[in-house]
């Protein structure tokens, strides 16, 4: 049996892919870290300002409202008022 010319070529256009990848994954890395250098902050924006923080803080310590409706009042939800406070509550 001889060898199968298009199984050698899917294996060297495979090869090809894998090494394209392979860069683009080092140029992302490089990218991302000097970023990071820059101080840029990578992820998701917080849903809550500092200020919406001290106003969660000031409400919770006045003791009239519940985690809900001061997570109401600021547009989250509880879980993302518990989170940015941590244990404060």
């Amino acid at each position: 049996m001889g060898h199968c010319p298009a199984k050698h070529a899917c294996a060297g256009l495979t090869n090809c892919t894998f090494t394209l990848i392979d860069g683009h994954r080092e140029r992302t890395v490089a990218g991302l870290k000097a970023a990071k250098g820059r101080g840029v902050k990578l992820g998701r924006p917080s849903a809550l300002t500092e200020k919406q923080i001290l106003m969660a803080r000031s409400l919770k310590a006045a003791g009239d409202l519940s985690s809900a409706d001061i997570a109401k009042q600021l547009g989250v939800g509880r879980s993302t008022l518990y989170r940015a406070l941590g244990s404060e509550f």
